[in-house]
């Protein structure tokens, strides 16, 4: 199996975390061999430290890369992925895009086409598909029907070339469009921004063609950070933390899945009965730990098996699709969401204190 010879585009925070992982990439069955050859960023300082610390080649740009590669891990600002990838795609090499895939519907298709055309895989960065405590809360529940996925962080001063819901509800759209088999029939949402350009805070009503209702919520303002996800299935309830990887599992029993236990059916006896003991024997909860990995990791060597092997890849090109024109759905119901009862009051994210205190409509007092 020959060797892929990757190239890292981005030098900020993922993009160094990218670079160190190629480099930690040990011999694996089914793998090719990994090998770094170079790291491109406009800033010069970040792209030189870089250059030093892993002693590889560095450029400004894209353009300027004489290097013979394969594929390349695009880890640039949101706005710039559709460019640096076409650039790359029509030099013939596999990406991993970091997520979102693009900023619009219309980009993240014609880049759909174009790895058609050409024949190259395309990975989308949507890191929590890997994330062994999503993978577990996936197999417990079958067929969700009542979805919540909460997401919260500090406030780091990356990614601000978009708002949360690119940043941070994005991966959150990916994971619900993972667990529900259906399409999207309508979406209600709200944003305010706290710091300036765009949303902060977000959250978002779902609702599907297969009557699955699902709500998230994002902020990149909060006090304590948050990754957590609750499913509600044909089959019982289970609570992941994908940052403690601590899951809670209430699993019914066939005859509560099959409306067959009717409690104001039951004797006054049977009544007792369930009441004392429904949390122990009829619907047992379970608190366990998953194992830790690294879904980083697992998420390049799922693109580079792709490419050596030609199977299908985990997030594809489609899936970063999806993400983004949901992200842009949710966006739009932000942006059109009235604050007052004002039919011209204050609409969207952007809106002010002094907005609320003008806007309201002025009531009659009898």
């Amino acid at each position: 199996m020959s060797p892929l010879r990757v190239l890292v585009v981005g030098g900020g925070h993922l993009g160094k975390i990218h670079l160190k992982l190629l480099h930690d990439h040990l011999p694996t069955v089914g793998l090719p061999k990994i090998i770094p050859v170079g790291i491109v960023d406009p800033v010069a300082n970040s792209r030189e430290a870089l250059s030093q610390q892993w002693n590889l080649p560095n450029y400004a740009a894209v353009e300027d890369c004489d290097l013979d590669f394969d594929a390349a891990i695009v880890a640039t600002p949101t706005r710039s992925h559709f460019e640096v990838a076409r650039q790359l795609m029509l030099a013939g090499k596999h990406l991993l895009i970091e997520k979102p895939l693009t900023m619009t519907a219309r980009d993240s298709q014609q880049l759909i086409e174009m790895a058609k055309d050409r024949d190259l895989v395309v990975q989308v960065g949507h890191v929590e598909r890997f994330n062994p405590v999503f993978q577990e809360a996936r197999r417990c529940v079958e067929r969700p029907r009542y979805l919540e996925l909460h997401r919260a962080s500090r406030f780091t001063g990356r990614s601000t070339d978009v708002g949360v819901v690119m940043d941070l509800m994005i991966h959150d759209i990916d994971l619900m469009l993972n667990l529900v088999d259906a399409d999207v029939q309508r979406v209600e949402a709200l944003g305010v921004s706290v710091f300036g350009d765009h949303e902060d805070m977000a959250q978002a009503r779902v609702l599907f063609t297969n009557g699955a209702v699902a709500n998230l919520w994002a902020s990149r303002c909060s006090y304590t950070p948050q990754r957590a996800i609750k499913l509600f299935g044909t089959n019982g309830f289970v609570h992941a933390d994908l940052t403690s990887r601590q899951v809670t599992s209430v699993l019914a029993p066939e005859d509560i899945q099959a409306k067959r236990l009717i409690y104001n059916r039951l004797s006054p006896e049977a009544k007792r009965n369930l009441t004392e003991q429904l949390f122990e024997s009829v619907l047992p909860q379970r608190t366990y730990e998953v194992p830790g990995s690294n879904p980083l990791l697992d998420e390049q060597a799922d693109f580079f098996r792709a490419i050596a092997t030609g199977c299908e890849n985990q997030v594809s090109a489609a899936d970063g699709h999806r993400a983004v024109v949901l992200a842009n759905q949710i966006l739009s119901a932000i942006r059109a969401h009235a604050w007052t009862e004002n039919a011209f009051g204050p609409r969207g994210p952007l809106v002010t204190v002094d907005q609320f205190m003008h806007d309201e409509p002025q009531r009659q007092v009898a």
